[in-house]
């Protein structure tokens, strides 16, 4: 908040108003604005460098939530099963109703649209594989997270913090090994 000087005294707006009455400052006055009444606007303090890390870690960490939260919701992945699929909360609860559907009807088979939006058919095993991708690739984006999380926090100047690239594009694709 702007504080401003006049007689060596330290004011608030709200302050000068009542000091000046019969004057209608602006919102956010000027030096122009003060000038006539001998009034100067009073520079904000420079932040100390640990104000300054602390801020620079603040807007990362909204970065990486922001990022995270983007990620979720459009994130995607090559599957071993050949082909590009959603990886979000729709993908997984549709994945686990098809699991669900042909566990209980007996179906060899089914339909299942691609992050593409083709149609492939698919096995209860493909499926099961799948929600197990699915499983890893979101445990992948959390491990990520906390680990662009650390860096943030273990950052020793803003620069180092400004350094630190939030991306979550280059995960591999999400390996999974059945126990036999």
């Amino acid at each position: 908040m702007p504080t401003y000087s006049h007689e060596n005294k330290t004011y608030t707006l709200s302050e000068l108003r009542f000091l000046f009455p019969t004057v209608s400052f602006p919102a956010f006055p000027s030096e122009a604005d003060l000038a006539p009444f001998g009034v100067t606007l009073v520079p904000d303090p420079e932040p100390t460098p640990e104000e300054m890390l602390a801020g620079a870690r603040a807007e990362k960490l909204v970065q990486l939530g922001d990022a995270f939260e983007h990620v979720q919701q459009f994130g995607h992945f090559g599957s071993s099963l050949g082909f590009e699929v959603d990886a979000n909360e729709r993908a997984n609860r549709d994945v686990a109703g098809l699991v669900t559907m042909l566990e209980a009807t007996g179906e060899k088979e089914t339909v299942f649209c691609d992050y593409g939006n083709s149609m492939r058919r698919v096995t209860l095993e493909q499926l099961k594989t799948l929600q197990l991708e699915l499983i890893a690739y979101g445990r992948m984006l959390y491990a990520r997270k906390w680990e662009l999380r650390e860096a943030v926090n273990a950052a020793r100047t803003p620069e180092d913090v400004a350094a630190i690239e939030i991306n979550f594009d280059d995960l591999p694709a999400p390996v999974v090994t059945v126990a036999a």
